[in-house]
């Protein structure tokens, strides 16, 4: 069943799906939450946001949203994350799309896509590759592999 505990709350149809802020809505999926009551730091209202599908989605901002995917976290306000696996967006209007474990944890921060990568600066953004961190305000990365994280390279002993 659904669990609804907030003021126009909704959650339609899927599995075991929560919406707990209130005008916070999950549509399908399963174990999706959207509302901060469940959020396990207690410290986001959650209120109108919105997770679409997936399962064991959190939209926990106020006016945050997760769209599909799996494990993913949208807590800062306004934040959104659109697929992908273990995703999280953190701070104020942040977003990710797509890929698996990246971070956007700075206001207006945005990986899209790859992997294991973090846009910790304002106003940040990551495109694609594996491992890196754009740390300072307004940087940049387009589609490379940190070298502290070197993927399939074996080095002569």
């Amino acid at each position: 069943g659904h669990t609804t505990t907030a003021s126009h709350a909704s959650a339609i149809a899927g599995k075991n799906n929560t919406a707990t802020g209130d005008g916070a809505l999950v549509v399908g999926g399963e174990n999706n939450v959207a509302g901060g009551d469940e959020n396990p730091h207690g410290d986001a209202a959650g209120d109108y946001s919105v997770v679409l599908g997936g399962r064991a989605n959190r939209a926990s901002g106020s006016y945050s949203s997760v769209s599909g995917g799996y494990f993913s976290v949208a807590s800062g306000e306004g934040a959104s994350v659109s697929g992908g696996n273990g995703n999280a967006a953190s701070s104020y209007c942040a977003s990710v799309s797509g890929g698996n474990f990246n971070v956007a944890s700075y206001n207006y921060a945005s990986v899209s896509g790859g992997e294991v990568n973090v846009a910790s600066g304002y106003s940040s953004s990551i495109l694609g590759g594996y491992g890196n961190e754009a740390s300072h305000f307004y940087e940049s990365i387009v589609g490379e592999s940190s070298p502290h994280h070197e993927v399939g390279v074996m080095k002569d002993a």
